[in-house]
């Protein structure tokens, strides 16, 4: 596993749901700072890369071809992220280690709104993992919609944390008691 994974989980409701897809999409690029118990991390919002459909809480390899990643991409950086009025993803906060948890009292700042969005980690070896539930439309981003409505991304989107725990990402050290 690589040094940092930040992924984003996506649902489908609505009368048509099963003519849509339960997406997960992956960061591709971050940037993160952690210094004096602050942490940082910037990504570019139209970095955002369509891994693909989720089946059965599974990834399904087969579920979109790269047309449809594509399409989904587009749609995504276009209409609901709007990446060329607000081209970047900022998560700060203040850090705090309890034994084998981190917890951040941050704050989100997605389409041009700054939103509080506290983050608990746990240690889990070398690395740091967590979840944790956006909202968008505590942004201002409307849920996504097709076919005249009876198709509808849910207005939540999990996103699941596992972060390297070394120098290089300079966390800070997780100390038991």
């Amino acid at each position: 596993m690589g040094q940092h994974h930040i992924q984003l989980f996506t649902f489908r409701k609505g009368v048509a749901a099963r003519l849509g897809h339960d997406l997960r999409l992956s960061v591709e690029h971050l940037s993160l700072s952690y210094a004096d118990g602050a942490v940082r991390v910037s990504i570019a919002a139209g970095d955002l890369r369509v891994d693909g459909a989720v089946k059965g809480g599974k990834l399904d390899p087969r579920g979109l071809d790269e047309d449809d990643r594509g399409d989904i991409l587009e749609t995504m950086r276009t209409e609901v992220l709007h990446t060329v009025d607000h081209p970047t993803i900022v998560y700060e906060g203040t850090v705090s280690t309890h034994g084998e948890r981190v917890d951040v009292d941050g704050r989100l700042t997605l389409h041009g709104r700054t939103v509080a969005l506290p983050l608990s980690l746990q240690r889990r070896g070398p690395r740091l993992a967590g979840e944790v539930t956006v909202v968008p439309s505590r942004w201002g981003i409307p849920p996504y919609k097709a076919l005249g409505g009876t198709l509808r991304v849910d207005d939540r989107v999990t996103v699941t944390i596992d972060m390297a725990l070394d120098a290089a990402a300079a966390w800070p050290p997780v100390t038991l008691g």
